[in-house]
């Protein structure tokens, strides 16, 4: 049996830039499976924007919120996600506005 929103996986290392994305909520959330001891996922960057501040999620998520993530300066644009992958997998991308 699939766990909630694990149907399809972008998995390994490396980084993966979503599609363009209209935000139309402020808070990111995503669904991560670390693959083996010492994995993460970590949001690199918003339209080429540096997110340094955010930390690597290294536990398997589900609906994981980014609590020092405001993309309040966002809204109505259309945006690109870049996030780095270490021994991971990515399942989903959504915005959210219910904490």
């Amino acid at each position: 049996m699939l766990g909630k929103d694990r149907f399809a996986a972008i998995a390994g290392s490396g980084t993966y830039e979503s599609t363009d994305i209209e935000v139309v909520a402020t808070t990111l959330k995503i669904t991560v499976d670390i693959l083996s001891t010492g994995g993460y996922v970590k949001l690199l960057s918003i339209n080429a924007n540096d997110t340094d501040d955010i930390d690597p999620i290294k536990t398997n998520a589900t609906d994981h919120a980014f609590p020092n993530l405001d993309l309040s300066p966002y809204l109505k644009q259309n945006v690109s996600f870049i996030f780095e992958l270490h021994n991971a997998a990515l399942y989903t991308i959504s915005l959210d506005d219910n904490h």
